[in-house]
C-alpha cells in the first residue's frame, strides 16, 4: 500500500510539473503575440515605438529628393539599417555602397576612395575603381566619418559638392558620378569642429537632413518586438524549434541598460539560441556584459541597498577598490570605512594580495628617505667648507699685514715702500691668477684698466718672471 502511495505521489508531481511548464509556455507564446502584432517592418527595419515612426516617416519623406543624410546615434542602433531603408525607398538602381571611414589607412585612403590609373604609383599594375565610381546611380555611405582624418576630409570636401567631379590618381580625364550621400557617426561632430578634429565645411556640406536615432533604453517598446524577430531568424537559422522568453527573461531584457543597443541584442539572443537546451530561454540563459540587468529594489532600507551596490563595484573592478571608488563617485578613504562598517568580507585571493602588499609597504617605510631639514643641513656644511676653502685661497693671495702689538710702530722699524709693496702684491695676485688680468682686478678691488697700467708701469708679468728665472 505504501508502495503505491509513493508512486502516484510521484506520478502526481510529474504532472504538476508538466502543467506548469505549458503554461509557461502559454503565456510566453501569448506575450510573444501580442508584442509582435504591432511590428512595423519597413525594408528591414523593425520598430513599434512612436519616436521610430516619426523618424521612418521623416525618412520617407526625403527619400525621393537628392538631398545630404547625416545620421546620428549611438554605435549599434541601426544607422546603417535606416541608410539601407532610405537608399530602397529612393528608388536607385546603383548599389549601396557603405564605407567604413574608422578603418580606412591614411596613406591608401585616396586610392580607395576615388581609384587610380595604372603606373600611377609603384605597385599600380592594373586600372582600379574607387568607392565614389563604384557607387554610381546608388548611395554611398560613410559610417562613422568622425574618425577621418583632416586631410582626406578635404579631398571629399571636393567630390561631393554639386558637380560631383574628381580626378583618379594618375589620370587628367576627370570623372562625373551620380550618386547620393549618406553620412553617420556615433559622436557629436560639433564637438568636433570646436576640437579642431572635424572641418566646419564639410559639416555643412554632409548635414543637409539630420536623423538622429535614440538608444534601445530610451525605447523599450522596440526591445522585445526585436528580441521576438531575432528569435524567429536564429531559430530558422540553426534549424531548431520555435523558442520562447520567459516573463522573467523580458522583464530583464527591459531593465537591462543595453550599452551595444541592438548589435549587443542580436548577439546575445543567437549565442543563447545555439546553446538552448529547452524550449523556454530563462535568465541563466543570457551572458550580458559588464552591466548586469537592473534588479528591481525589494526594500528601503540604505543600508542594505548600499551594501548591494558596493558589492556590485567590488565584484565588477575585481575587488580592486582604487578601480570601485571611481565606480561609485566615493573617495577610496570613504570606501574602505563603508567596507569595515557594513562588515563586507573581501575574498581570499584578495586579503592575501592586500597582506603582501602591506608588509611591502612596511618594509619601504622602514628605510626612511632623507627629509627636508637633512638635505638642508647637507647643504649648508657644503657651502661653509667651500667658503672656507675660497678663505684660505684668498688668505694665500693677499698680503700678511700683522697689526702691531702697540698702536704706535717701533721707531726702529721703518715700513716699506708704498710703490714695492703694492708691486708684490699684484704681482703675488697676478701669479695665483694666473696671469688672468680680470680675476686679479677683481681680487684687488682695482679695475682692470688700472690693473694694465701698473703692469705696464712696474714692468711686471710671465716675460719678467721668465727674465728673473
Amino acid at each position: 500500500m505504501n508502495e503505491q502511495m509513493v508512486v502516484l505521489n510521484a506520478a502526481n508531481e510529474g504532472l504538476k510539473t508538466e502543467i506548469e511548464n505549458s503554461a509557461k509556455v502559454v503565456e510566453a507564446l501569448t506575450q510573444s503575440v501580442e508584442a509582435s502584432s504591432v511590428v512595423v517592418n519597413e525594408n528591414g527595419m523593425i520598430f513599434t515605438s512612436s519616436i521610430m515612426r516619426q523618424i521612418v516617416q521623416e525618412a520617407k519623406t526625403i527619400t525621393p529628393h537628392d538631398i545630404a543624410v547625416l545620421i546620428t546615434g549611438e554605435s549599434g542602433v541601426g544607422k546603417e539599417e535606416l541608410a539601407r531603408f532610405i537608399h530602397k525607398e529612393s528608388g536607385r538602381r546603383g548599389d549601396f555602397v557603405p564605407v567604413n571611414c574608422g578603418g580606412l589607412p591614411e596613406t591608401i585612403a585616396e586610392s580607395v576612395l576615388f581609384g587610380h590609373t595604372k603606373g600611377a604609383f609603384t605597385g599600380a599594375i592594373e586600372n582600379q575603381i574607387g568607392y565614389f565610381q563604384m557607387a554610381e546611380g546608388g548611395t554611398l555611405f560613410f559610417d562613422e566619418i568622425g574618425d577621418m582624418s583632416l586631410n582626406i576630409q578635404g579631398k571629399i570636401l571636393r567630390a561631393t559638392d554639386g558637380h560631383r567631379e574628381f580626378y583618379p590618381i594618375g589620370s587628367k580625364k576627370k570623372v562625373a558620378i551620380d550618386f547620393r550621400l549618406i553620412s553617420a557617426s556615433n559622436q557629436p561632430l560639433e564637438k568636433s569642429i570646436q576640437e579642431k578634429k572635424f572641418r566646419d565645411d564639410l559639416f555643412y556640406r554632409l548635414n543637409g537632413i539630420c536623423l538622429n536615432i535614440p538608444p534601445l533604453r530610451e525605447r523599450p517598446d522596440d526591445i522585445i518586438v526585436l528580441a521576438n524577430h531575432f528569435l524567429k531568424e536564429n531559430c530558422q537559422k540553426l534549424n531548431k524549434e520555435r523558442l520562447l522568453f520567459s516573463e522573467k527573461t523580458l522583464k530583464a531584457f527591459l531593465n537591462y541598460n543595453w550599452p551595444g543597443n541592438i548589435r549587443e541584442l542580436k548577439n546575445a539572443i543567437e549565442r543563447s539560441v545555439a546553446l538552448a537546451k529547452g524550449r523556454i530561454l530563462e535568465v541563466e540563459n543570457f551572458r550580458f556584459s559588464n552591466n548586469l540587468p537592473n534588479e528591481e529594489i525589494s526594500s528601503l532600507d540604505l543600508k542594505e541597498n548600499e551594501e548591494r551596490l558596493i558589492i556590485k563595484a567590488l565584484r565588477r573592478t575585481g575587488w580592486i577598490q582604487e578601480r570601485a571608488k571611481k565606480l561609485l563617485g566615493i573617495s577610496r578613504r570613504q570606501l574602505g570605512f563603508k567596507i569595515d562598517k557594513l562588515k563586507i568580507e573581501l575574498p581570499e585571493e584578495y586579503r592575501r594580495r592586500h597582506r603582501t602588499s602591506s608588509v611591502q609597504t612596511e618594509k619601504i617605510k622602514s628605510t626612511k628617505p632623507p627629509t627636508k631639514d637633512t638635505e638642508d643641513k647637507k647643504e649648508a656644511e657644503i657651502n661653509k667648507k667651500a667658503r672656507k676653502k675660497r678663505k684660505n685661497v684668498y688668505q694665500q693671495i693677499k698680503p700678511a699685514n700683522k697689526k702691531p702689538e702697540s698702536r704706535r710702530a717701533p721707531k726702529q722699524q721703518k715700513p716699506e715702500p708704498k710703490e714695492k709693496l703694492d708691486k708684490e702684491t699684484f704681482n703675488r695676485v697676478l701669479a695665483a691668477c694666473n696671469w688672468n688680468e680680470k680675476i686679479a682686478a677683481q681680487l684687488l678691488g682695482t679695475s682692470k684698466s688700472t690693473l694694465k697700467q701698473k703692469i705696464k708701469r712696474w714692468h711686471i708679468g710671465p716675460a719678467e718672471k721668465t727674465k728673473k728665472a
